[in-house]
């Protein structure tokens, strides 16, 4: 949807997600879902202890009282790569009648890894006149890394049959 935010983070830093409700006389339970994870990662409730789902201890919590993001808003910090995708907001009012028992607010994570090696090239390779070789790289990031190969300075297209380098 165009509607949906999309945050961008860098991995290792930090991401708020804005969640807003405004009837704070009201019982609530707020809850933060990952898509495609059935327990959230993410539940607060009044004066009880805050529960954060594995992978998420000491990473999230709920914003500074007072801040200009809303009182149901999250922190997510020291992210990671696998923390990208989409997190709901529910916020639940249990003391109101069964409509509407809850609202949700949708975020899509970004997470900007650097490239880096998955599969580290060597450096030199010894190969006889005339025999083939297949020089392999593998890398990961966020985005996907683009790989280029260079013979003396000059490109190389990798989908070709190079003969004679």
């Amino acid at each position: 949807s165009t509607n949906t935010p999309t945050k961008s983070a860098k991995r290792g830093l930090k991401s708020f997600f804005r969640c807003f409700f405004f009837n704070q006389k009201s019982r609530t339970l707020i809850e933060y879902f990952l898509k495609g994870v059935d327990i959230p990662i993410y539940i607060w409730y009044e004066s009880y202890p805050t529960h954060s789902a594995e992978g998420y201890e000491g990473r999230v919590g709920r914003v500074p009282a007072g801040s200009n993001y809303g009182a149901a808003s999250l922190n997510l910090t020291d992210i990671r790569e696998s923390d990208q995708g989409w997190y709901e907001c529910k916020v639940v009012f249990l003391n109101r009648s069964p409509k509407p028992p809850k609202n949700g607010t949708w975020f899509h994570l970004d997470v900007h890894a650097p490239p880096r090696f998955a599969v580290t090239p060597d450096d030199i390779i010894y190969v006889n006149l005339g025999d083939a070789i297949i020089l392999t790289c593998q890398a990961v990031g966020t985005p996907t890394p683009e790989i280029l190969w260079y013979k003396e300075a000059n490109p190389v297209d990798p989908t070709a049959t190079v003969g004679n380098i």
